[in-house]
């Protein structure tokens, strides 16, 4: 929700001699968006974990992000290039460039934050080996046999 807050205010600073605004609006978004990395990158891992290897995962998911910035980085400045051509008003908040970019990363955001997967392989996996340790050790310390109090 930061980061969505973090865009928008980034929209708002997104105007000509405005250094300060967006610098700050830069701050945020990193402030924000940085810590959500290791995050995003753990859930693939533990959504692909006993088909995929993790450095597998990881890696398609930085690749994939990489990949998919370039297209929007050249869509988001076509869209700028084709605001300016006709003349259009840096001055307004809600300019069409502003609105697209918005428009398209809330659209990418939103079927993220609404997946729910069905189970978390390694998760699972970990929980097994711990609960698998766990009579391995009562197994031992009690003896073989004997009844644990």
């Amino acid at each position: 929700m930061g980061a969505w807050v973090a865009s928008l205010l980034f929209i708002a600073a997104w105007r000509p001699d405005n250094f300060s605004a967006a610098a700050a609006s830069f701050a945020l978004l990193g402030f924000w968006m940085l810590p959500l990395l290791p995050v995003a990158i753990d859930n693939g891992v533990e959504i692909t974990y006993p088909e995929v290897p993790e450095f597998f995962s990881s890696g398609l998911l930085l690749s994939a992000g990489n990949l998919a910035g370039l297209p929007l980085a050249a869509l988001f400045s076509l869209a700028i290039d084709r605001y300016k051509e006709r003349g259009g008003r840096c001055q307004v908040f809600w300019k069409p460039p502003a609105v697209f970019v918005f428009c398209v990363t809330t659209l990418c955001a939103f079927p993220i934050l609404m997946y729910r997967p069905k189970r978390f392989g390694r998760w699972e996996a970990e929980k097994l080996q711990r609960q698998q340790q766990q009579r391995q050790r009562g197994v031992s310390e009690g003896g073989e046999g004997e009844e644990q109090i």
